[in-house]
């Protein structure tokens, strides 16, 4: 015999009914064995930055903006097709602890209406709401949030990073949410991204039909109720794997904040997970994602290091993967692909600079492929020393010489600016690393 309890809360002018139906399914929930995504809630940041898996940038610091405990995690195991992710992060505008696939749901009584607590709570003590100033100006300008009225149990994470080189900035994402399919347009929960800033125009993330990712507009031809590994499967649902590619960004200092909250109350829970945070080229806006991700998929086993060298030494990086074969290697500089016409050990697991010169310094990583998919290694620097002109060890007058030598004969190895050409220029720039020693 099935127990209910229901009542309603009042938000704003807007109020909905919250039962909560517990049935023979939820009774059973610890004795189901379901393969579930493993979430861990955590308030370290620290764990937080190394879930991201970085690529390509450092990031320096990761702060919680806004939020409770609960709201932050990290997660893995979100491997079952047709829906998959790589490992990172996880924000919720309610608790991530329980965020595996709900055994109620296959029960013929469940109502999608009123999910079990565990997607189901408020985070935020009344009279609070728990929003964000930046998320309420941005849903309350221009109608970019459907049917808007307040946020509430917003998570807010903030990413700082530095850039070797200027270049743009990836992540992919997966927007999910028990507002699905019973409150889509009504209860219009959210995921923002602001980028340097927290004004409306420094929000980049989109759906693919390019309206904020939101419910409602972005679940209008995006959603899928197939994913196997989360609560929010069949009869919820989320949107389909997504990448956000930045516009060039200039070496140095930036910072994302990631924000999902909820939009018009507290209740019925959404969350975003996030992954594979990269420096790489590509289209600047929010696509479906290319990186496929499951049994047979690239995991790699070996990333390149960091090499300090000489002018004109040998340099040598190699990456390996577990994966089906055959195995496709990419190797790049500062997210650019090298092209092997260039250098024929670009699309080996072995990249080899014969004779480095300055313009060979940055960073450099690879991609590995196959039919599944694709993963990156982490990157590597490559600094030439270009103080140290002749590689004996030390930096002193007889480089100074040798820089000569080669400048005047024309060497390319004297081409210290990678300009193209051996001139003037050059010889102000040895003199700029010869004093900065190495």
């Amino acid at each position: 015999m099935n127990a209910s309890s229901c009542r309603f809360r009042p938000f704003r002018t807007l109020s909905r009914p919250v039962c909560r139906v517990l049935g023979p399914m939820m009774l059973l929930v610890a004795a189901q064995s379901h393969a579930a995504v493993v979430t861990v809630p955590t308030m370290d940041t620290s764990a937080l930055a190394a879930a991201l898996h970085p690529v390509g940038l450092t990031i320096t610091s990761v702060s919680i903006r806004n939020g409770q405990p609960g709201q932050f995690g990290t997660f893995s195991n979100f491997e079952i097709p047709p829906v998959t992710i790589r490992p990172g992060i996880v924000l919720s505008s309610g608790d991530v602890t329980s965020l595996g696939p709900l055994a109620a749901a296959s029960d013929p009584a469940y109502d999608p209406a009123s999910p079990p607590p565990e997607v189901n709570s408020q985070m935020t003590p009344e009279p609070d709401s728990g929003g964000t100033p930046e998320f309420d100006e941005y849903g309350s300008t221009g109608a970019r949030i459907e049917n808007f009225s307040a946020s509430y149990d917003v998570a807010a994470l903030r990413v700082d990073f530095t850039l070797a080189t200027d270049i743009q900035v990836k992540f992919d994402f997966i927007f999910a949410t028990v507002e699905y399919p019973v409150y889509t347009s009504s209860y219009t929960d959210a995921f923002l991204v602001f980028l340097d800033g927290t004004q409306v125009t420094d929000q980049i993330t989109y759906d693919a039909s390019g309206n904020p990712v939101q419910v409602g507009r972005s679940f209008a031809g995006l959603e899928t109720i197939a994913d196997q590994n989360t609560a929010f499967s069949s009869p919820h649902g989320l949107i389909h794997h997504l990448t956000t590619t930045t516009a060039v960004l200039s070496a140095g200092h930036h910072h994302l904040i990631f924000e999902v909250g909820d939009v018009n109350d507290h209740i019925l829970d959404s969350a975003v997970f996030i992954a594979n945070l990269r420096a790489e080229a590509g289209t600047e806006g929010t696509d479906p994602s290319d990186d496929n991700h499951g049994p047979g998929c690239p995991v790699v086993t070996d990333s390149p290091m960091a090499v300090t060298a000489c002018p004109s030494s040998r340099v040598s990086f190699s990456a390996s993967a577990d994966g089906d074969h055959p195995l496709r290697y990419e190797w790049r500089k500062d997210g650019v692909a090298i092209d092997p016409d260039v250098n024929p050990s670009a699309d080996s697991d072995n990249l080899e600079i014969n004779s480095a010169s300055a313009a060979d310094s940055g960073v450099y990583d690879c991609r590995i492929s196959n039919s599944c998919g694709s993963a990156f290694t982490s990157g590597a620097v490559l600094t030439v020393c270009v103080g140290d002109f002749n590689c004996d060890g030390g930096v002193d007058g007889t480089d100074v010489n040798d820089f000569f030598t080669a400048w005047e004969s024309g060497d390319t190895i004297a081409d210290v600016n990678a300009d193209g050409g051996v001139d003037g220029a050059d010889v102000n720039d040895f003199f700029t690393h010869w004093e900065a020693g190495c």
